[in-house]
């Protein structure tokens, strides 16, 4: 029996004009990974694939390391470092990002940490009317009264779970392009890696997984709507898998979620219809164990400060 952790990762801490993103310091990680390595060696997904069909023998404890949204950083600081210590990663990518799109999720981001939530709210308000959504129907007029938090969690929650993603998504692209871009024409390099570097990592040994194309809520997405199935799932799919010239079969769920809180089967069956063998939901609050489901597979998001003992206390343990 072999016990097995999965971890996922996202900002690494900014010096620059996006210094609030929230992010982990890079020497901090450099101790997740010894951590890691001294007490869950790190594995190459390829070979726990191969464990799961009874081709390989994995070590009593081990853990698998994923990247998500494609970020800068992980293509010019992470993915050099691990191949140095001999360890492959897997990153996943929301493809849009590839034709030089932002992932709707990095425009709140970036946004609010370049101008603040109060400013970006400001700049909400002007933009919102594109959509053709009234502003009252989401926003009560109490809002300035709100703490910072409590208003950013607001806004996240109209933009990414209430309002339509097509209305989400064309509100966010226009306040990128007409705002972020021209205060910043170089910003979308300073978030993202480009196709030249998914072949870099590739030969590096990494791997890559699919993450959708414009990073929605998935638990938004109507997946009887072969049309948002194909720009999501499958054309995304498709990108990916020329890359490495084999299909691409591990599926990752944009922000997360808890499988009771939609239809898990429906979408298990859908993915497996599409080709994918492999799902990955990721988390914040600790999990201990759970049952190992290949189209479930839990990871823990690991935030910014902890302690290298917690990614073991806050993991989800398989026993396989």
């Amino acid at each position: 029996m072999t016990e097995v952790i999965f971890l996922c990762f996202h900002y690494l801490k900014r010096s620059d004009e996006y210094h609030r993103i929230y992010g982990y310091d890079f020497e901090d990680f450099k101790k997740y990974i010894e951590y890691l390595q001294n007490n869950f060696p790190i594995i190459d997904f390829e070979d726990f694939k191969l464990f799961l069909q009874g081709k390989k023998s994995l070590p009593p404890k081990c853990s698998v390391i994923s990247f998500d949204d494609g970020l800068a950083e992980h293509a010019q600081i992470i993915a050099p470092y691990l191949q140095e210590k001999n360890i492959s990663a897997l990153f996943c990518l929301p493809t849009c990002i590839l034709r030089g799109e932002m992932a709707s999720v990095q425009t709140i981001h970036f946004m609010t940490a370049r101008y603040g939530v109060r400013k970006f709210f400001k700049i909400l308000k002007k933009y919102f009317s594109i959509s053709d959504l009234l502003w009252s129907d989401y926003f009560d007029g109490t809002e300035d009264n709100l703490k910072i938090l409590p208003l950013y969690s607001k806004i996240k929650e109209v933009l990414m779970k209430k309002i339509p993603g097509d209305k989400s998504r064309l509100i966010l692209n226009t306040m990128y392009r007409e705002v972020l871009l021209k205060d910043d024409p170089k910003v979308f390099d300073k978030i993202y890696f480009n196709s030249e570097d998914v072949n870099k990592i590739l030969k590096m040994g990494h791997r890559i997984a699919c993450h959708t194309d414009s990073h929605p809520f998935f638990m938004g997405l109507d997946i009887d709507d072969d049309k948002a199935w194909q720009k999501e799932v499958l054309e995304p799919k498709n990108i990916l898998s020329k890359y490495v010239k084999q299909p691409i079969d591990i599926f990752a769920y944009p922000f997360g979620g808890d499988a009771k809180d939609f239809d898990f089967q429906k979408w298990t069956a859908q993915l497996k219809k599409s080709g994918f063998k492999y799902a990955l939901n990721a988390y914040r609050n600790s999990k201990k164990q759970e049952k190992f489901d290949p189209f479930w597979i839990q990871r823990y998001s690991v935030q910014s400060k902890e302690k290298a003992e917690d990614l073991k206390n806050n993991s989800c343990h398989y026993f396989i």
